[in-house]
């Protein structure tokens, strides 16, 4: 047999397209088990995915056990192409340049969207910074550029936004929900107005139910 092609290497400095996978039951591949191996397999069990991780080692050791209680599937082992078959995402995290371009190159062979933890512009698509706020999810990127900056960021962003906010996406679902219960269009100059009227200051302060008397009077529910 010929042999196998390098995986491509994208150069492309447009910004990526930013989407929220929904990964509930699909399969998903994690090579290599250091720090960002483990950190990706454990990102991955935890919004759903069925997460199996391929290699001889996990570092720390100490993450073997949160590994298995997250359902995810270890093989101690080196990779095999075989392995990434069926798969929807596979993340390529040896530190190890001839086996994560292999990883890739079988990855698109198979179908699979790759990422490659040490070069985001070698494969699919990188993952963003992300903190959930209950219902707000914060998300940076730096396209690969600058991961800790983008981690930097992504924690001072969620500092501000935790004070206030949660309660505030709270509320304002619960009035939508009166609205749409009335027959009424969702959509309306009410909400700006009512952000500007200082709803969120009264969040911040405790007094929620003040919040919701003037949101439904910018609505004109009152």
């Amino acid at each position: 047999m010929p042999p196998s092609a390098p995986a491509p290497h994208r150069t492309s400095t447009r910004p990526g397209l930013t989407v929220a996978l929904h990964l509930d039951g699909r399969r998903a591949v994690v090579v290599g088990a250091g720090h960002v191996g483990v950190r990706r397999a454990l990102q991955l069990a935890e919004v759903g995915a069925d997460v199996t991780l391929v290699s001889p080692e996990v570092w720390p050791r100490s993450s073997i056990d949160e590994l298995l209680s997250q359902g995810i599937t270890w093989f101690a082992r080196e990779y095999e192409p075989a392995d990434v078959e069926g798969a929807t995402i596979v993340v390529a995290a040896t530190g190890r340049s001839d086996v994560d371009a292999a990883v890739l190159r079988d990855a698109a062979a198979a179908g699979a969207m790759a990422n490659h933890v040490a070069d985001a512009t070698a494969g699919d698509f990188s993952l963003v910074a992300t903190t959930d706020l209950g219902h707000i999810q914060v998300s940076v990127s730096t396209a690969g550029r600058t991961p800790a900056l983008t981690r930097w960021i992504r924690d001072r962003l969620a500092a501000e936004l935790s004070d206030g906010y949660p309660a505030l996406v709270e509320l304002f679902a619960e009035v939508r929900e009166e609205l749409r219960a009335a027959g009424r269009p969702t959509r309306h100059r009410g909400w700006e107005d009512a952000l500007s009227g200082g709803v969120l200051d009264q969040v911040r302060a405790g007094d929620v139910e003040g919040a919701r008397v003037q949101l439904r009077r910018h609505l004109e529910l009152a």
